[in-house]
């Protein structure tokens, strides 16, 4: 469960507690609108998997700067369909490969 100030939310385990795609679903709700957590894509295949929190007015002035595309490139949002953790190891590659190959046509 987590809780702020104003809410309290549940977290939708899917299988077992020890699912961290749910839980950061769940984290990203708790704090909007105010906050997003989005994660940093150069981090995929790695060991550890990085996040960003940043305000909404944060990312709004990165997306005004570099671009919707570009950011999101970079650091993907998060969404109720988000599969960060439980990506199937030949996912993790193909992801890979397409961001490689999106990276040298630019």
């Amino acid at each position: 469960m987590l809780s702020s100030d104003e809410r309290t939310l549940t977290i939708p385990f899917a299988d077992d507690r020890t699912d961290r795609d749910s839980a950061v679903r769940a984290m990203k709700e708790i704090i909007a609108p105010q906050y997003q957590i989005r994660w940093f894509m150069e981090s995929l295949g790695s060991d550890t998997l990085a996040f960003l929190l940043l305000s909404t007015e944060q990312w709004t002035e990165l997306e005004k700067q570099f671009g919707k595309e570009k950011l999101e490139f970079h650091f993907q949002p998060i969404t109720c369909e988000s599969m960060m953790f439980s990506l199937d190891v030949d996912d993790v590659f193909k992801i890979i490969e397409t961001r490689q190959k999106a990276r040298t046509s630019e």
